[in-house]
């Protein structure tokens, strides 16, 4: 072999080996940056791992006020486990509703088709419930879902605020689902009414104002298995005229109405 042919030899060798090192450092980055990312999620789940263990019952600070009674009503689903999962137990008493009586403090019991549950919440700044113990400030555990009994489908709820010669009770639902079901999920203001200012106020007026056939539309939806979710931007304090607009108002209109479904409200 000659010496330009080695040289040529020894070049063609140094590229295969300078490919090879480049591509062995961007393995490596990528491992790095994957091994960062795994622990970004696991210091995150460990924050929030730790914010829930660490609830003690403490009252939020810096809450709004509270004006008008409200509640969301809650959504529970039944993994494939058997375990229940559910969203937030927000509600509220609202500050015309206890004009000459103290509403922080005061124990609210949860009641559940009429059976009165365990755990207790409390009336904190704002007029806003939380739970005395417990995972969260508006989570129950898995446990304390299943003492519940809750029947497929809906379920009634209310809180109930004692006082010293009364009490208040607010209504809500509970649904319980499985985690299969499907589910369709709407806003109210302009998808169902016409407007945002026409829905909220012709109701009052006893004026429905919504879209053609846009009841027709959910009646069939429901019928072909579908459950219906229905988000709003409104304030809870809104609560009772909402639900009377979508499930007293807008039923039997020509032989349709607006399936039943949880109603979930801005929470501020």
């Amino acid at each position: 072999m000659t010496v330009q042919m080695m040289r040529k030899s020894a070049k063609g060798s140094l590229k295969v080996a300078i490919k090879t090192v480049r591509k062995a450092e961007t393995v490596t980055t990528k491992v790095l940056t994957h091994e960062r990312t795994k622990h970004v999620v696991r210091s995150a789940k460990t924050r929030i791992h730790n914010s829930l263990a660490e609830y003690d019952g403490s009252c939020e600070e810096k809450v709004t006020e509270a004006l008008a009674n409200g509640a969301n009503d809650v959504i529970v689903v039944r993994k494939s486990s058997g375990q229940l999962y559910s969203t937030g137990w927000v509600g509220q008493i609202g500050k015309l509703h206890s004009l000459f009586q103290s509403r922080k403090g005061r124990e609210v019991t949860i009641f559940v088709n009429s059976v009165p549950a365990r755990v207790r919440m409390t009336v904190c700044g704002g007029g806003k419930f939380q739970f005395l113990h417990g995972p969260g400030p508006r989570t129950l555990s898995a446990e304390d879902l299943e003492e519940l009994n809750l029947k497929p489908g809906l379920n009634e709820g209310r809180y109930e605020v004692s006082f010293l010669f009364s009490s208040e009770v607010i209504h809500f639902s509970v649904f319980l689902y499985d985690e299969d079901q499907k589910l369709v999920v709407t806003d109210i203001d302009g998808t169902i009414t016409k407007s945002d200012i026409r829905g909220q106020v012709l109701p009052h007026l006893g004026i429905t104002s919504q879209h053609k056939d846009v009841v027709e539309l959910f009646h069939k939806i429901d019928k072909n298995g579908y459950r219906i979710v229905y988000l709003t931007a409104r304030s809870l304090a809104q609560d009772e005229g909402t639900k009377d607009y979508l499930f007293e108002m807008l039923q039997n209109l020509d032989g349709y109405s607006l399936p039943p479904g949880p109603v979930l409200f801005s929470p501020t």
